[in-house]
């Protein structure tokens, strides 16, 4: 091979590798929460399920106290929750992500 076409090569290979880096820390999608995708639509403090308005995020973090009492309470719940597939783990990160059972300024 000659020296213009491994230039070349290598060139090539440079843009190729400069090209995936760019794009793949450049159009990183946004972390959505577990609270924002699953359960701010209805926890909005303004839907109604069966007759009764359904809490708030901040009803919530005033009712339930420990991430334990919250966790248990929404696995079992209605079945319009069942986006969770009532796995308390997720309900945990949740009440973890609203503030439930945290010290405030910690």
């Amino acid at each position: 091979m000659s020296n213009c076409k491994i230039t070349y090569a290598i060139g090539i290979f440079m843009i190729s590798v400069c090209s995936l880096f760019f794009a793949s820390s450049c159009w990183k999608t946004e972390q959505i929460s577990l609270w924002d995708r699953h359960c701010a639509a209805c926890h909005d403090g303004k839907t109604i399920l069966n007759g009764n308005v359904v809490i708030n995020r901040e009803q919530i973090k005033s009712k339930y106290k420990t991430l334990d009492d919250f966790s248990n309470a929404c696995a079992g719940t209605a079945s319009c929750m069942n986006i969770l597939k009532h796995d308390k783990k997720l309900f945990i990160e949740i009440g973890k992500e609203i503030g439930i059972g945290s010290v405030p300024g910690n």
